[in-house]
């Protein structure tokens, strides 16, 4: 395996990671690596560009800018990704520069999309943001807001399916939502130089710049988990997780009843996931312990039934309705966690009435049971085609289940179900994420006929996703990297969907380092390219049409990138990526050994650079000498 599976025991203490878990944040001070010229340099290159400028090259911030890499490449940072993620992580392609003049106005408070999509939440970090501030920010500058503890709630809304979320204003949150979920707002205010890595569903905003010049730079970045969970092989040891409620601890002292240690039974599970030492067997979690001896497994059945239910949709209790998941669980022997499956799965049947709360609720109690709630889902093959929750529970059930546990093909066989076209996208994207928790050939042959035949460009761009990981993690034999090679090299050419061509010339690129040897610990060097598909929201084509691995689709698709729906032919300037040229416009490029350079002869985007960069001077960091 190209990749570990054990617990990284680096870049981060155990005091960080566990206050991680809990408040969703980690504020990584300035690395001495970088010298304070870097930060000046990137505030001068963004700023010339201005607001605008930089808003409009989206993902393409990075091959304007490449020496960014530099950044996210430093020991503190990349140690503290390597421990969040694991082994082989990887810079996701879209990112963004948010830069703020004087008089913008804050944002409301949200989660983000899945570029566009919305997609299923882990609570286990499998997706990390990472805010890197250039230069000292000020509360006037409108620094990014966040609130911590709320990454593991929901707010449900915004018409957007199974997964969606609506948005907080400043009235809501001062009206007491903050209140009840335990959060106060907090600024990530910092000096020059700092990065915050936030778990990718902490909800946040941007403030409003009041400050009297200048423009507030923050570049937002996004990295993903390739490498599956650790899965310690010892029961977690109970953390007493009300140390880390800190400075949002109520004004009554350390043993005050916090509201956000209600989360307790869900941070002990993420824990128990990522921790490196155990405990006896025997030894229960603090939040199991509570009454234990008197309530038998229908009590913890029907308790977690009225949770999921409480509320009628309402957000102040979201954070009660999570943590039933976890706490009913865990008080639970494992060999009665078949009656909370059946009970689960039966919520889970009532479609035509469920609310979004109750599927999440089930949803996640079932991940919670890991592999003890496998075989009662799998005897579930129409639910698992029509409930995004009970594939959502499959997913996360994989996820959790060691290499071996399971009958690969037998799963197989059930998800493969799941991409019949009439069955609905939400379904077909979660069992198309799926696909990458089964190290096994027969996933990968799986991944590669969506990629090839689903109609929707965000279930390609995830089974590409799921294909990357089981490159990462080394299920390719010799005969099928040459399949996944030429596939990938067709998708990066002809796909009109931006994040199935940036997968695809990922995957290129990994396969490249794997066959040369060039994969250092477990650590893939990032690549940087140019997308020609514009900013980075919309795709080329539409993203969610029935696009490029349709037959008859690809070609279309393929001739609009070149000559747009009316066929006019495009120039240089509209398509931001030219023939002979491996940059877009302007690009500013810092120096690099050219055994590390890949250019593209045809197709969506060009790879620039990939590796670590040397150092530079702040003129040429401007200029591109």
């Amino acid at each position: 395996m190209i990749c570990s599976t054990q617990a990284v025991n680096e870049g981060m203490s155990t005091e960080q990671l566990q206050r991680f878990i809990a408040q969703g944040y980690l504020h990584v001070p300035p690395d001495e690596s970088l010298p304070a010229e870097f930060h000046e340099a990137v505030c001068a290159s963004a700023g010339a560009m201005g607001s605008k400028g930089c808003g409009a090259l989206g993902n393409n911030i990075l091959p304007q800018l490449p020496g960014l890499q530099q950044v996210f490449e430093t020991p503190s940072v990349r140690g503290a990704l390597r421990r969040l993620l694991g082994d082989g992580y990887m810079m996701h392609p879209h990112r963004f520069c948010h830069a703020t003049e004087p008089g913008h106005t804050a944002q409301t408070w949200h989660r983000d999309s899945y570029w566009g999509n919305w997609h299923c939440r882990h609570h286990t970090p499998h997706w990390m943001m990472a805010l890197y501030f250039p230069q000292d920010t000020t509360i006037e500058m409108g620094p990014t807001g966040i609130l911590p503890f709320t990454q593991y709630c929901n707010k449900d809304g915004g018409g957007r399916g199974a997964f969606g979320v609506s948005r907080f204003s400043e009235k809501d949150i001062d009206g007491g939502a903050a209140a009840v979920w335990g959060t106060d707002p907090m600024a990530c205010t910092c000096k020059a130089g700092s990065v915050f890595l936030i778990h990718y569903d902490l909800w946040h905003r941007g403030s409003a710049n009041v400050s009297e010049g200048g423009i507030r730079l923050m570049f937002k970045f996004q990295f993903s988990r390739m490498a599956p969970l650790p899965r310690p092989m010892t029961v977690a040891q109970p953390v007493q997780w009300r140390r880390y409620l800190g400075e949002y601890q109520e004004k009554g002292g350390a043993e005050s009843r916090h509201p956000a240690h209600v989360l307790a039974p869900v941070w002990q599970h993420v824990w128990s996931l990522l921790c490196e030492q155990g405990c006896d067997e025997g030894e229960k979690t603090e939040q199991a312990q509570e009454g234990e001896h008197v309530r038998t497994v229908e009590y913890h059945r029907d308790m977690l039934i009225k949770h999921a239910k409480a509320g009628s949709g309402s957000p102040q209790g979201e954070p009660g309705r999570i943590a039933a998941a976890y706490y009913h669980v865990a008080a639970v022997p494992e060999e009665e966690h078949a009656v909370i499956a059946t009970g689960m799965i039966a919520l889970l049947r009532q479609e035509k009435h469920l609310l979004a709360q109750q599927g999440r609720v089930a949803m996640y109690a079932l991940q919670a049971m890991g592999s003890t709630a496998l075989e009662p889902l799998l005897y579930e093959p129409r639910l698992l085609m029509s409930s995004p929750y009970a594939t959502g529970a499959l997913k996360g059930v994989l996820e959790a289940c060691p290499d071996g546990m399971y009958n690969a093909q037998e799963v197989l066989a059930v998800l493969q179900a799941a991409f019949m076209p009439q069955v609905n996208t939400g379904v077909r994207q979660v069992a198309a994420e799926a696909l990458g928790c089964i190290r096994d050939l027969g996933s990968v042959q799986c991944a590669m006929g969506v990629l090839r035949n689903d109609g929707d460009g965000d279930v390609r761009a995830t089974a590409g996703h799921s294909l990357l990981r089981l490159i990462t993690c080394g299920v390719l034999d010799e005969r099928t990297s040459g399949e996944v090679a030429s596939l990938l090299a067709d998708l990066e050419s002809t796909d009109c969907d931006r994040y199935v061509t940036a997968y695809a010339a990922e995957g290129l690129h990994r396969l490249d380092l794997i066959a040369s040897g060039g994969v250092e610990q477990g650590h893939f060097a990032p690549l940087v390219r140019w997308c020609s598909k514009g900013n980075g929201w919309n795709s080329g084509g539409d993203h969610q049409s029935a696009a490029a691995r349709v037959p008859g689709k690809a070609q279309q698709c393929a001739e609009e990138m070149q000559c747009g729906p009316k066929g006019e032919r495009k120039n240089h300037s509209q398509m931001g990526d030219m023939e002979g040229r491996k940059n877009g416009p302007n690009t500013q490029v810092l120096p690099q050994p050219q055994a590390h350079k890949k250019e593209r002869k045809k197709g969506s985007g060009s790879r620039v650079q990939s590796g670590a960069f040397a150092s530079i001077s702040p003129k040429e960091f401007r200029m591109g000498k």
